[in-house]
């Protein structure tokens, strides 16, 4: 139109030439005509360039809203989440060469972005000389492609001691509500105090379902102004730089620190019948981003005959929405042993940076040699 508009000028220009200054050649009644009509055409073209840059404008400061809102999408798109859902089928599990599989349902559904549950694997062992081996494997039931987790579990002749841990299981919101257990092999004597116990712990949310759809939105905005011709490529420059900044940013959701924080009041302790609280500062703030902080639970067993109990409910300080991480520990007259494991605990960079450590039961004999110490040793950013 821009051309047309320039050879109407011409074209005009040309007449002005041929016909100089004699009116003999040159029309009033026509050149007032031909400049109405140039007139009308450029500011027909002047009230289309104005609409196609306020649609364009339009358009990019939405695309550029959208791709802002990907990005801070990326900032918080892994949640953990603790929670107790039992199952009374594998509430005590006293199996002795059988292998069932046990399918149980959660009781209510779970988010639909649910990216994996956390099973808890406890088995209490209660006489001299029996056994308790368990090996099974657990999946989303129907969810092949996420995989199994395989639990091995041969405990022997330890009086009075319990064992515990805790196994991650894929999960797909779009499939089943149901978790599969299935026993590959079983051994179980000395009584039915020697036991298994499977209860679902908590699930973690990873939100990359919302930043899936931005991204696809915004390349199909990015299309559709490309189709309409819009030249204003530095506007789009930088709305194609925040989209890919926003892919780039979301293709790592999650990442682990190992770390070591010690807290003096948890490197040794050794309680017997007492059930104080510890609330313990993190020594240097953690990052903002931070979603979980991974808790060390290590016993120190070291005598023959002496007993080291330790209950513990660990949580970050005014975080009640996230949960509670319940550690039970239980171990008599197994001498010169240590036990460890990890435990996640939810956390929320906008709260407090204390972790609470609420002891629920304890009971050590044996002299100071039994003694369990808590740290944090690793968190997750997302």
């Amino acid at each position: 139109m821009y051309q047309v508009a320039l050879f109407l000028v011409a074209v005009f220009q040309g007449c002005l030439a041929d016909c100089g200054s004699s009116s003999a050649c040159w029309d009033d009644d026509l050149r007032l005509a031909k400049l109405e009509a140039l007139v009308e055409h450029l500011q027909t073209q002047v009230s289309d360039l104005t609409a196609a840059k306020v649609k364009t404008e339009a358009e990019l400061k939405i695309t550029q809203d959208m791709a802002r809102t990907a990005v801070a999408g990326c900032s918080k798109t892994w949640t953990l989440k603790r929670t107790q859902i039992v199952f009374p089928n594998l509430e005590k599990i006293a199996l002795h060469q059988q292998t069932p599989t046990y399918v149980e349902r959660m009781p209510t559904p779970l988010p639909n972005n649910t990216r994996a549950v956390i099973v808890q694997v406890f088995c209490n062992f209660w006489n001299t000389d029996g056994h308790a081996y368990l090996n099974v494997d657990i999946h989303q039931d129907g969810n092949e492609e996420g995989g199994v987790a395989s639990v091995e579990n041969t405990h022997y002749r330890v009086y009075a001691n319990t064992f515990y841990y805790e196994v991650m299981v894929p999960w797909n919101g779009d499939l089943s509500d149901r978790l599969k257990f299935e026993v590959k092999s079983s051994y179980q004597t000395g009584g039915d105090r020697n036991c298994n116990r499977f209860t679902r712990m908590s699930d973690d949310k990873i939100r990359l379902a919302k930043l899936e759809a931005l991204v696809e939105h915004l390349q199909t905005q990015v299309s559709d102004l490309t189709a309409a011709k819009v030249k204003t490529e530095a506007e789009l420059k930088i709305t194609q730089d925040m989209a890919r900044t926003a892919v780039a940013g979301c293709s790592k959701t999650w990442t682990l620190k190992r770390t070591q924080i010690v807290f003096p009041n948890l490197e040794k302790i050794a309680l017997h019948e007492q059930s104080p609280t510890y609330v313990e500062r993190m020594p240097t703030p953690l990052p903002n981003n931070t979603r979980a902080v991974i808790v060390q639970v290590f016993c120190n067993f070291w005598n023959t005959d002496g007993h080291a109990y330790l209950n513990v409910d660990i949580h970050q300080d005014g975080n009640e929405e996230g949960g509670v991480a319940s550690v039970e520990n239980t171990h008599y007259k197994v001498y010169a042993n240590t036990f460890y494991y990890e435990v996640m605990v939810p956390w929320n960079g906008d709260l407090s940076d204390r972790l609470k450590f609420e002891v629920k039961s304890s009971y050590q004999t044996g002299g100071d040699r039994n003694w369990y110490r808590l740290r944090v040793v690793g968190y997750i950013l997302a």
